[in-house]
């Protein structure tokens, strides 16, 4: 299963909008490539200089089961709800939001963009979104979530109800996002928005830490 959403996890990003067409094989991606020489010879060349800039955390286990998202790697939004067996989401509207829960994983992704300096973000779209330390996170919900709502109340009583929250950020809007592994609720204040501030299961890497410090510093 891992090897297979791996696989299609290199279809989306290489056919995109063909890889959402019914009908089309996991694996077509790789077909593609092997079926074209000088896109296979290419497509190696840059995987051995890209490997040589990665980032390796320490334990290089997928943080889930059967879902190849490795801590502190750089992901596009398609590949994430493709590592998490959700291709049928890809594109969707409401897959494009700052966050998306997952019924049947009881399991919420959060999709962070530090810098909302961008026309794309409206004065209502700005939350403020930062890192505190390496350890801790500040994210504001929705503005229609409120501390007594189900979603409100899902985020506060994490501990007893075992949901699971995801933490992707990236620093730009045209930039990948780094997988900063699962958070756990400390505390909330306010309400629609709530400004929550997690706890995060691994530290923040100084690489990306001193990223994120800058921008909430501009």
């Amino acid at each position: 299963m891992l090897e297979k959403r791996m696989v299609e996890m290199i279809t989306f990003r290489l056919l995109q909008i063909k890889a959402r067409e019914p009908g089309c094989p996991w694996d077509k991606g790789v077909q593609e490539l092997i079926a074209g020489s000088s896109a296979k010879n290419e497509f190696l060349e840059l995987s051995e200089v890209l490997l040589d800039r990665v980032r390796r955390h320490e334990d290089e286990h997928p943080i889930l089961d059967d879902c190849p998202l490795f801590l502190h790697r750089q992901y596009m939004r398609d590949e994430i709800f493709v590592g998490l067996g959700m291709a049928s989401k890809v594109g969707t509207r409401n897959a494009q939001s700052g966050c998306f829960w997952i019924d049947q994983l009881n399991t919420e992704v959060f999709f962070v963009t530090l810098d909302k300096s961008d026309k794309a973000f409206s004065p209502s779209t700005r939350y403020e979104d930062f890192a505190v330390s390496p350890t801790k996170f500040h994210w504001q919900s929705q503005n229609k979530t409120g501390e007594s709502s189900a979603t409100g109340q899902r985020y506060i009583t994490q501990s007893r109800n075992g949901a699971r929250f995801l933490l992707f950020v990236r620093p730009r809007r045209d930039e990948p996002f780094v997988f900063l592994g699962p958070v756990r609720y400390a505390s909330h204040t306010g309400s629609r928005p709530m400004s929550i501030y997690w706890d995060l299961d691994f530290p923040i890497p100084s690489w990306f830490f001193e990223t994120c410090a800058s921008l909430r510093a501009a």
